[in-house]
């Protein structure tokens, strides 16, 4: 584990009370290896793209767009979300 994991561990432990429920959290790394992983499966020129309707969160499409992945959308909502996060293909 790492510091830093230790770290956020060590604050949820600590505010589990006063933090808001259901709580998220997510890694970069493990969203970075995914990504990578994903890309092996697919030749060079594939262009790849995550569906927003899977988790529509902002910090994550942003990430997953500076990762040069798409942002599939069936809505305004949706596409309002991947503008906003800086997507350039929806």
């Amino acid at each position: 584990m790492t510091q830093k994991t230790r770290l956020v561990l060590d604050y949820i432990t600590a505010h589990r009370d006063n933090l808001p429920t259901p709580l998220y959290l997510y890694s970069e790394s493990a969203l970075n290896e995914a990504v990578a992983t994903y890309r092996e499966l697919f030749p060079d020129n594939a262009k790849l793209f995550y569906s927003l309707k899977a988790n529509p969160q902002p910090g994550i499409v942003q990430h997953l767009s500076s990762l040069g992945l798409g942002a599939e959308i069936t809505g305004q909502g949706e596409w309002d979300i991947g503008v906003a996060a800086g997507s350039s293909r929806l």
